[in-house]
């Protein structure tokens, strides 16, 4: 992704089961989930994004923690709620929080594509593909290269295709 701005925004939430974040959060890139004491377990960057500068961003979850990569190098966190995995996508918003008239910290910027997998794909510090591809373990997986229309395609052969609302195609530099 690469952000137009630094403002509170939202890259991915899923509120459904329980909520998961990746997002940009007073300055820092934030991973975060509920924890069972109602507080937020969460992993963080150091780095502060910035304007313009493309970064590829993962959050994963297992039964100890949430992560954070950026440019495939892992970032601080805090452990400590069980396991979650992802089994649907549905509830799942790209460049904000809530559908409809009045979403929630929208991104200002561009997501270049995003994959939600069934498993843990890092663990460790990891060089980032340029272009994901889909195998068994994706949920879903978009690419954002119809450039027209409000219908986000899923390439990942389950069908889990996206609306857009509220956001416009642009052409994206190479």
């Amino acid at each position: 992704m690469t952000p137009a701005a630094t403002n509170d925004a939202f890259i991915i939430f899923s509120g459904a089961p329980e909520w998961f974040s990746l997002e940009i959060y007073q300055g820092r890139w934030l991973c975060s989930r509920p924890a069972p004491d109602g507080k937020q377990q969460f992993a963080h960057s150091t780095a502060e994004p910035v304007v313009g500068k493309r970064v590829h961003i993962a959050g994963t979850r297992d039964a100890d923690k949430v992560e954070l990569f950026l440019d495939g190098i892992r970032q601080t966190g805090r452990p400590g709620y069980p396991g979650f995995a992802w089994a649907a996508v549905e509830g799942v918003y790209i460049g904000a929080q809530g559908a409809g008239s009045a979403p929630q910290k929208r991104l200002v910027g561009q997501i270049h594509q995003v994959r939600i997998s069934k498993t843990i794909r890092y663990s460790q510090d990891f060089t980032p593909q340029t272009r994901f591809d889909s195998d068994s373990e994706t949920l879903a997986l978009y690419h954002f290269d119809e450039g027209v229309g409000d219908v986000l395609k899923d390439s990942s052969g389950n069908n889990h295709h996206g609306q857009i609302i509220g956001a416009k195609w642009i052409k994206a530099a190479p």
